[in-house]
């Protein structure tokens, strides 16, 4: 696999600036997504190099995951690259993965699910029966927005905001761990109120995990 390291130098200037970008985008946001305009000639390229690209991350002990029926690229490595989530973003992760699954079938190719920002929070207090902080709320979008988990498109106070979903969701949060997550959600003491404000959302700005 390291001979083909050699092939990078027969790159032309552009599919070697194109290698670049392709590699900034898939460690910056840790997938690179066929659907998202701006990935769509980095998605190509790598599809395209596949091998080269193997063994570039090979060299750094990486390797790609990629499913190109849902037109995905991801990168993974040793469990010390996960990300580590606290317990409301394994929740928000959960709620996500279900409710893609519940709407990836009733979408035309190359179109995202939508939720609303009220529809996420109904499903999370049903699941989890704790209450998200406001702020704490927008951090756990935020940085999902940051992973390129999700889109969102508005306010993230706003309960009609809507929030787009990425095939990325899956990747990370691999069905097999589903039901492990959701025996540690029923072992949680539910020490929370019992219910929410009817966005589903705390007042109080104190944040905890």
């Amino acid at each position: 696999m390291r001979n083909r390291i050699s092939e990078i130098d027969e790159l032309s200037d552009r599919d070697f600036e194109l290698f670049q970008n392709s590699l900034h985008a898939l460690f910056a946001g840790s997938f690179i997504i066929k659907g998202i305009d701006e990935h769509k000639k980095y998605y190509q390229f790598i599809i395209n190099n596949m091998k080269l690209v193997e063994a570039y991350l090979h060299c750094s002990g990486l390797s790609l995951k990629y499913d190109e029926s849902i037109g995905v690229i991801s990168r993974s490595g040793t469990p010390s690259d996960r990300i580590n989530l606290g317990i409301e973003e394994t929740i928000s992760l959960l709620v996500l993965r279900l409710i893609y699954e519940e709407k990836r079938h009733d979408i035309s190719l190359g179109q995202f699910p939508v939720i609303s920002i009220r529809d996420f929070l109904e499903k999370f207090a049903v699941l989890s029966k704790r209450i998200l902080k406001k702020t704490r709320f927008r951090d756990i979008l935020r940085r999902f927005q940051s992973l390129k988990l999700i889109s969102i498109k508005g306010d993230e106070f706003d309960p009609e905001t809507t929030v787009l979903l990425y095939p990325s969701i899956p990747f990370a949060l691999d069905g097999q761990i589903i039901d492990e997550i959701c025996i540690r959600i029923s072992m949680l003491d539910s020490d929370t109120a019992d219910s929410a404000d009817s966005e589903g959302l705390s007042d109080e700005t104190e944040e905890s995990d």
